[in-house]
């Protein structure tokens, strides 16, 4: 069966087609949604803590801010470089089959189905050319602001 096409009616390649894209852009929420909850989980355990060294009335030493410290930057940069960043390129790979399928489909063309693309041309660049992941880079300063919040509560508090 190697290199055998399957017969397909225009209609059925472009039902193929549109289920293929509403795969892809599935994914592509689902990728989404689940930085989203990390970023917001991530927040919300670091304002509790931070809330929690300001109601206590001291705190311990040094030696245990540092170790504070530590376990905060590494739990940031374990979620950064290794969940959050391969969620991001599972979103640009995803991105790239979605925008081959809408090219395919004309949805960037002029006068296929309107005067104008359907989509901005915009929305087909790739990341690695104008695009940028403005999302990802939104909820990586979240999370920068707030392990920065955190640490600044952690050793200004109580002084």
């Amino acid at each position: 069966m190697k290199d055998q096409h399957i017969a397909l009616s225009e209609a059925e390649k472009v039902q193929v087609l549109l289920r293929a894209l509403d795969e892809r852009y599935k994914a592509m929420h689902t990728v989404r949604e689940r930085a989203q909850s990390v970023a917001i989980w991530g927040l919300g355990v670091l304002i509790v803590a931070s809330g929690w060294i300001v109601q206590r009335e001291s705190l311990v030493g040094v030696d245990m801010r540092a170790a504070a410290t530590a376990l905060v930057l590494l739990a940031l940069y374990v979620l950064k470089e290794h969940y959050i960043k391969d969620l991001d390129k599972t979103f640009q790979d995803q991105h790239k089959v979605a925008v081959r399928i809408e090219k395919i489909l004309g949805l960037y063309e002029r006068g296929a189905f309107a005067e104008e693309g359907v989509y901005p041309e915009i929305w087909s660049l790739d990341s690695s050319e104008k695009r940028k992941r403005l999302f990802f880079y939104a909820t990586y300063r979240l999370l920068y602001m707030g392990v920065f919040i955190f640490l600044a509560v952690l050793w200004l508090a109580n002084l």
